[in-house]
């Protein structure tokens, strides 16, 4: 899912690739990058018994590296 994203982050930066998927671009964030990004039970029930753990967990390099929540912030950027 993560090479994904970024396979379209980067199609979007080339025009006559953004060309053919500007029909699918409201699909793509609404129906893709909206649910990924929202917060789950998991990232929640962590907040809240340790905050810190959660905190590492987001900002920790070789944990993100493949996660397609943070490959999806610079889709949307």
């Amino acid at each position: 899912m993560s090479f994904a994203i970024k396979f379209i982050t980067l199609a979007c930066k080339v025009d006559h690739l953004m060309d053919k998927l500007k029909p699918f671009i409201d699909q793509i964030l609404y129906e893709v990058a909206i649910p990924i990004m929202l917060i789950t039970e998991k990232d929640k029930s962590l907040f809240e018994e340790d905050p810190q753990e959660y905190i590492r967990k987001q900002l920790d390099f070789t944990e993100t590296l493949y996660m397609p929540k943070h490959t999806l912030i610079d889709l949307v950027k």
